[in-house]
């Protein structure tokens, strides 16, 4: 999260200094628009919170008004204590901000277009906007500022005599998240924990919320006693800077108010010039009588009226809200352009007659059979249509494993019906299970853009940021209006503007907000028009937008070209670094420029120097003390463990079965890893899921998370990831029967590849030890249950270092008894057919006994009812078993045929071993990579021929020429594929494919 006036910006763009001055006596250059134009910044009026003083000049930007409405000509915009102080045409400025005393922050525009900072009027970010990620979401957007507090519920005011503020955390956990501090109170101190964010958070006053402080959860009209402690809360509410009253009219309790109490409230909200912001007592074919009572309600009172997340048919729709306005009466709305909506399932699913606002009684009430008959004949028929249109979207519990799986796909696998699964999730989650909905057809893409297109419309997000597949809405509605409406000329950048900023900064009086003009607050965004889009899908829906690459929030910048400022702007005068527009080049960061010589730095530490800057002010290029590398030593030592693991196989006779994964947390260095990699490491172990996650960003497709996994988001997160990357490997540690348990949980809807890729080793560890099982029977137990889960059992691992410490004869000894033990425990594995996806594998070697481990493990493995062989899988992909022949002749061919993944040569080792000899077995000649023509694939990586035929036979219609050599050769009637090889003791091997 950034300091107060941060800058959010992007590598690659320094920063050039300049002194500012006061405000030049030229006129200012022309305003963004001219349509009804903001009222001049009261005297109470100031720069957003996050504001810093000092200056700063966009230079060379193109401002859309009504004269130019995608932009005019090349101008400069000088802020200064957070207000737009001048606009004057570019480079008119430079030679008095080069003269004058104070530097002043420079980013160059380059050409993009400077709109003012976007505004979000309907968005749930009260407790999600102290995520840094969901900052992220929105300035890559534009966004600047949000409006708080929507459909009826939020976390103040909540009076601290009663349970209005338990109510609303718990009611709406599931789409407004639970705020990090506030624990209830005004709407004034609620407003004061957003202090210092870098955005502007403005808070609606919540009606549900305030009538639950005043009646509960009762299922009645309040009296006129209670209506009129309703009027003090709000009151109390726009007196602490509230902008507006919403109401939740579908939910409770909000939904048992009538017309005389809201027009009660309304009327206060008239008084002080607020609007009335109501989520509608219904959409689609309930939307005519719900906009009916909005229109009665303003009628009476005279407030203005906003109506959140307008949906459904447009032609119908902008027929209200165009009659509404022409008789007179202020409404405007807010849309976003998706076809699918997001709430809680409770509200999707069932009836007002349930008490959903207190989840316990609900939970107590769905257990009931009575009231399940209930719902199955009064309720649940008319959602017949509802149920494939549902996906779940955050599930908080063990059924977390659902997220992203539409309702249908889940009641399948749970193998219940749709209205028990949504009971279910219902109760699992205590009803904070959340869901994206398809709308109903009459939302067509054709009325959402009607929608949009329409005067009264602005825009509005309905951001909901929890769950692990969230609607891609909060990182990506601003991005997708302006990539589509002015990509499809329905809109100006002018009219973008007006959509997206200037008519949210009116509706809610936002003086100062929503231009680009002299006087204004300075909060702004570059943008890009080129490359403005939106990136999230439903399927990967936290992925910012681009486009946007350089945000100011009340004059302090706060982001520019993908990163994060984390200097502020008093620093960037001393960096004297170039903010340069240009789109930054994968080669890194611009270049540094030379301190001005006009400059004299003032010290932030009183006179004295900070260690990480030199004389001058500048910073230097990394602080002291620093870890540097010879990359000779570091070379040589990744060549020593390299050479050490091939040669500790070959003096086993088991060439290429020991493999070398090392354990990167030592270094966390990609650059080191990639070294380690090229020198033949099989991939990476690590410790902990972040650490995984971060190697999996570095592109390591094998990993072993040398540690059991319990987090059940954590295992969701695996099992996307495995998804989303068919060709990862996964292998992990278990050592209980609980954290297996929670795996197989985790991973219940997970496709069988995604399975057999993740490969569980039982974890043995020591008496005493901190983890892993403590016997061989235990082992074996926690082995055939794996088995029995469906999980791919590849085999054990063990920590020989908790054995002992100092290395002596002694400690050696027990090391390798150990370890010994390991192996034996392997062979029983073997031994009862439980090891899948591949050959015995044993994990060790994680201390400084890695010589011992080398020594101890290395040789080839017995499988039950197979000859001997090592364990790496058969070079034969669609090899099971091997079985073996005596030599019949010594004549050696290249075999025709064969789709060899890579080239074979003589030499090489292919996999298989000898049953008898244990020797490694060897290609003969190099496959010249003709695509077989039969029906099924040899995906071997030497020489295969089908069953029944020598390989002199096949030679003869080979296109390639035969080579003589003394070899051996074989034939049966029994496999599908027959492999010509040398064998050791002139026995080759058989590779036959599963039955």
């Amino acid at each position: 999260m950034s300091r107060p006036g941060r800058v959010l910006s992007g590598a690659g763009r320094g920063s050039r200094v300049f002194h500012p001055v006061t405000r030049s006596s030229r006129p200012p250059a022309r305003p963004a628009t001219t349509r009804d134009p903001l009222p001049a910044p009261s005297p109470t009026v100031s720069p957003s919170s996050t504001a810093r003083p000092g200056s700063l000049l966009l230079r060379g930007v193109r401002v859309p008004s009504s004269e130019f409405p995608d932009g005019g000509p090349l101008v400069d915009v000088l802020v200064t204590a957070g207000l737009i102080r001048e606009i004057a045409p570019t480079g008119s400025l430079d030679r008095r901000l080069l003269a004058a005393p104070e530097p002043v922050d420079v980013i160059e525009g380059r050409g993009r277009l400077l709109l003012p900072g976007l505004i979000d009027a309907h968005v749930h970010g009260e407790a999600a906007v102290f995520d840094p990620d969901v900052q992220l979401a929105m300035l890559r957007q534009g966004i600047t500022t949000i409006v708080v507090g929507q459909d009826g519920i939020g976390f103040a005011p909540t009076p601290p005599d009663g349970d209005a503020f338990g109510f609303s955390t718990e009611y709406f956990r599931a789409i407004n998240g639970a705020h990090p501090t506030f624990a209830g109170g005004t709407v004034k101190k609620l407003k004061a924990t957003y202090a210092g964010l870098p955005l502007n958070v403005e808070v609606l006053a919540p009606h549900g919320t305030i009538r639950y402080a005043v009646t509960g959860a009762d299922a009645r009209p309040a009296t006129d006693d209670e209506v009129a402690a309703m009027v003090a809360l709000l009151e109390r509410a726009l007196d602490d800077g509230a902008v507006g009253m919403s109401t939740g009219l579908e939910y409770v309790p909000a939904a048992y108010a009538d017309e005389a109490e809201l027009v009660a409230l309304a009327r206060v909200c008239a008084a002080r010039g607020v609007p009335h912001v109501s989520h509608m007592r219904g959409y689609e074919e309930k939307a005519g009588r719900a906009f009916a009572e909005l229109v009665r309600i303003a009628r009476a009172s005279g407030v203005a009226t906003h109506v959140s997340h307008y949906h459904g048919p447009a032609e119908e729709l902008a027929g209200y809200v165009d009659d509404a306005r022409a008789s007179g009466l202020d409404v405007t709305f807010d849309s976003y352009p998706y076809l699918r909506g997001s709430s809680i399932l409770s509200m999707v699913t069932l009836p007002t007659w349930l008490p959903i606002a207190e989840p316990d009684r609900t939970v107590a009430l769905l257990r009931d059979p009575a009231v399940r008959e209930r719902l199955r004949t009064e309720h649940f028929p008319g959602l017949a249509d509802l149920w494939a249109r549902v996906t779940m979207a955050n599930v908080p519990g063990e059924l977390r494993w659902t997220e992203g799986l539409a309702l249908l796909d889940v009641a399948e696998r749970l193998g219940l019906d749709a209205e028990d699964t949504a009971l279910e999730l219902l109760v699992s989650t205590r009803l904070q299970a959340g869901c994206v909905f398809a709308q109903p057809p009459t939302n067509s893409a054709g009325s959402v853009r009607a929608l949009a297109n329409h005067e009264a419309q602005l825009a509005g997000s309905d951001a909901i940021y929890a769950g692990g597949r969230p609607h891609p809405r909060g990182w990506g509605a601003f991005a997708r209006f302006a990539s589509e409406h002015v990509g499809a000329g329905d809109w100006s950048w002018a009219d973008a503007t007006w959509h997206l900023s200037t008519r949210a900064a009116r509706r809610f009086g936002l003086a100062g907000r929503g231009e680009v003009r002299v006087g204004a607050v300075a909060d702004l965004a570059l943008v890009d028009p080129a490359t403005v889009r939106d990136l999230a899908t439903y399927e990967d829906p936290r992925t910012p937008a681009q486009g946007v690459d350089d945000v100011v929030v009340g004059g302090g910048t706060c982001w520019r070209v993908g990163r994060w400022s984390t200097d502020d702007p008093r620093d960037h005068r001393r960096n004297r670094r170039r903010h340069d527009g240009a789109p930054r080049s994968a080669a890194g960061a611009g270049r540094r420029r030379p301190t001005h010589q006009g400059a004299a730095p003032a010290r932030r530490d009183g006179g004295r120097r900070a260690d990480d800057r030199h004389r001058d002010g500048r910073r230097r290029p990394f602080g002291l003390p620093i870890l540097t590398l010879q990359t000779g030593s570091l070379d040589h030592n990744v060549a020593v463990m390299a050479t050490s693991v091939r040669e500790a196989g070959e003096a086993a006779g088991a060439p290429g079965s020991v493999e070398h994964a090392p354990h990167v947390k030592t270094h966390m260095s990609a650059q080191i890893f990639a070294r380690q990699l090229a020198a033949g490491a099989w991939g990476a172990t690590v410790a902990t899921p972040n650490q995984l996650r971060v190697v999996r960003d570095w592109g390591t497709r094998r990993v072993l998370l040398a540690n059991e996994l319990t987090d059940p988001d954590e295992i969701i997160w695996v099992r996307d990831d495995l998804e989303r990357d068919e060709g990862a490997k996964l292998w992990l540690y278990v050592d209980s029967v609980e954290g297996l348990t929670m795996l197989s949980r985790g991973l219940a809807g997970a496709s069988d590849d995604v399975r057999g890729r993740l490969g569980v080793l039982v974890e043995i560890g020591v008496p005493g030890g901190r983890t892993g099982v403590r016997s061989t029977a235990d082992a074996l137990g926690l082995a055939r249950a794996v088995r029995s889960s469906g999980l791919t059992l590849r085999g054990v691992a063990g920590y020989e270092g908790s054995v002992a410490g100092e290395s002596t004869p002694e400690t050696r000894e027990r090391v390798a008894d150990y370890l010994r033990g390991l192996r034996d425990v392997a062979e029983q594995l073997v031994a009862e057919d439980l090891v899948t996806g591949g050959d015995v594998v044993v994990s060790a070697g994680g201390s400084a006994f890695v010589d011992v481990v080398l020594q101890v493990l290395p040789g080839p493995f017995p499988r039950a009812g197979r000859p001997r062989g090592t364990r790496r899988a058969s070079s034969c992909a669609r090899a099971r078993t091997w079985s073996t022949t005596t030599a019949t002749t010594r004549t050696w061919t290249r075999s025709p045929g064969c789709p060899a993944r890579s080239r074979c040569a003589p030499r090489r080792r292919c996999g298989a071993r000898s049953s008898r000899s244990r020797s490694p077995v060897w290609c003969s000649w190099a496959s010249d990579g003709a695509t077989s023509r039969t029906t099924s694939t040899c995906r071997a990586r030497c020489g295969c021929v089908p069953a029944g035929t020598t390989a002199g036979r096949s030679a003869r219609r080979s296109s390639s020429p035969a080579r003589r050599s003394p070899t051996s050769t074989t034939s049966t009637s029994s496999c599908a594929w027959t492999s010509t090889r040398r064998a050791s003791a002139r026995r080759p091997c058989t590779c036959t494919p599963a039955t």
